[in-house]
């Protein structure tokens, strides 16, 4: 797993969310375990389409232990991925698209950034999420000048 040095500063935690229609027939999931358990917890999902935070989050998904994550393997991650895509209707590209889907009720879960489901939960719109287990992404804060060298890590807590 990545170390990270005081240098690092969080810049986004991600949590998983859900509509509150489906809450009132089961337990919405609280964990990527969880949220890749489509029996326990049916509905639709949505994840980013895009390697990070998404191979990530169908590892632990599949039962790998966050503190044994890396070296990925990248194999395995897209075996799980193949597990959930036909739960998947939507796959987010850009980041309002993780609370849309869930507001236009296109999907009952999703990956969410903490300031976007807390700010969902400020505006009364009927959603819940947890904390439970979260990724936090990381970049290394540089000005302009170094911007090419920039780095980034995630952490899947």
């Amino acid at each position: 797993m990545p170390v990270l040095s005081p240098q690092w500063m969080v810049r986004w935690v991600g949590v998983s969310p859900g509509t509150q229609n489906v809450f009132r027939l089961v337990k919405y999931p609280v964990n990527f375990k969880e949220f890749w358990d489509v029996k326990k917890f049916p509905g639709r999902r949505t994840l980013r389409a895009r390697p990070t935070e998404t191979l990530e989050i169908a590892l632990v998904g599949d039962g790998v232990e966050p503190r044994k994550m890396y070296p990925l393997d990248v194999e395995r991650a897209f075996k799980s991925l193949d597990r959930i895509k036909s739960y998947v209707p939507k796959w987010i590209k850009e980041t309002p698209q993780a609370t849309e889907l869930l507001l236009s009720n296109e999907v009952d879960f999703s990956y969410v950034y903490h300031g976007r489901a807390i700010q969902l939960k400020k505006d009364g719109k009927p959603v819940e999420f947890s904390f439970e287990q979260t990724i936090i992404g990381n970049r290394v804060p540089h000005g302009p000048e170094r911007y090419k060298e920039q780095s980034s890590c995630h952490a899947v807590c």
